[in-house]
């Protein structure tokens, strides 16, 4: 996954065959965003803060592609710059995560947190009363 400007790129290629799903003018610098980008099969699926962006067919599913250069914030290709900001808590897993996973993700590490909300104490109040057992 690669970044230019406000756009996010993810790209996968095998020999000069290869695939981007691009989503223009979806980052936005000095906030806090949520990117994902999952693999199952030959279908890449990328989401920005829980929401499905796109979806394209990759040539090859990862696991028949060896490449001896991989990285995160920057692009295989000679002369394309760098990400420029941060990134927090980037993760490679083997499983492809669904969307509804991706979306609780999101929210159980967004800065306000709205996957779990309390509702304030509600004191009980007795509805009837009943008269003791007084049949011993």
């Amino acid at each position: 996954m690669a970044a230019n400007g406000t756009d996010i790129v993810f790209g996968s290629f095998h020999g000069a065959t290869g695939v981007e799903i691009q989503a223009p003018g979806v980052i936005d610098p000095g906030h806090w965003q949520y990117f994902a980008i999952t693999v199952s099969g030959t279908v890449a699926r990328l989401y920005r803060d829980g929401v499905f962006l796109g979806a394209a067919n990759l040539p090859d599913s990862l696991g028949h592609i060896r490449r001896i250069k991989n990285y995160l914030g920057r692009s295989n290709r000679a002369g394309e710059g760098y990400y420029k900001g941060m990134i927090d808590e980037a993760r490679l897993e083997r499983v492809a995560r669904s969307a509804d996973w991706i979306k609780l993700s999101f929210e159980t590490q967004r800065p306000d947190r709205r996957a779990l909300a309390f509702a304030p104490i509600i004191p009980c109040v007795p509805r009837f009363l009943a008269p003791s057992d007084t049949s011993m």
